[in-house]
């Protein structure tokens, strides 16, 4: 063989030898990042029972997952909001459509009447929360929100048990419960709280079951909860 066809297939096989080991290289890189994705999505979904992550929650897959959900709902709906504008407007109308007479429906708002003291003088705590996302809704418009909400249920043939509920504590955040599904996000500064992220998760164990447990906690508590209205109390009048 000549020197010229030697050093030819030489050069061949040696960027050969080092194509198969960068794609080698390379491959051991991918399955390590797969499997370190595969049990992180094992602890997200095992452990924390994480079962999905919008980064809007107000976008299409979130606002559909909410409507699916809430319409073959068979036990509970409870939304806990500043001002539940949105699901007043978007899903109040579905759940009061439910017949079961074990069906829990729970509407909770930031307090419209809490305030908090700032050098002696208070101030409306749902209406500084407001200042930050930008908006104008007063607390009088979710006390008359309320009493919207109240005239539906009162109107719809509602089968199960609706409250409205007041809350004031220093903690709160919004999260909407449907039978075993959790949909959790903070209050966040910016105009539009429908562009912050929500984290969709299972009640049954994990981070939904610790959020649920702490929704039935502050419900039961009057120290930081003040029931507006309650289906049952109004059934139980109108019977006698």
């Amino acid at each position: 063989l000549s020197e010229s066809t030697v050093v030819a297939v030489g050069g061949a096989i040696f960027g050969s030898a080092i194509f198969l080991a960068i794609e080698a290289a390379v491959s051991a890189v991918s399955r390590a990042a797969d499997a370190a994705d595969q049990e992180l999505a094992g602890r997200l979904v095992a452990r924390a029972g994480i079962r999905d992550i919008y980064l809007q929650r107000g976008d299409d897959d979130a606002s559909v997952s909410y409507g699916q959900l809430i319409r073959a709902a068979r036990e509970r709906v409870w939304a806990v909001g500043m001002t539940n504008h949105k699901f007043t407007e978007q899903h109040l109308s579905q759940v009061l459509t439910k017949d079961q007479a074990h069906f829990d429906a729970v509407v909770a708002f930031m307090d419209p009447n809490a305030v908090i003291l700032k050098n002696g003088v208070p101030q409306n705590m749902l209406e500084m929360q407001l200042v930050l996302e930008g908006k104008g809704t007063s607390s009088q418009q979710v006390k008359d929100r309320q009493r919207r909400i109240e005239g539906d249920c009162t109107a719809m043939p509602f089968g199960g048990r609706l409250r409205i509920l007041n809350l004031r504590y220093p903690t709160q955040f919004s999260c909407l419960v449907i039978d075993d599904d959790v949909f959790f996000f903070p209050f966040l500064a910016g105009r539009e709280s429908s562009d912050d992220p929500i984290v969709r998760c299972s009640s049954r164990h994990g981070l939904g079951e610790k959020i649920v447990r702490h929704c039935a906690e502050v419900f039961s508590t009057q120290t930081v909860c003040e029931t507006v209205f309650d289906s049952t109390v109004i059934n139980n009048e109108l019977q006698h």
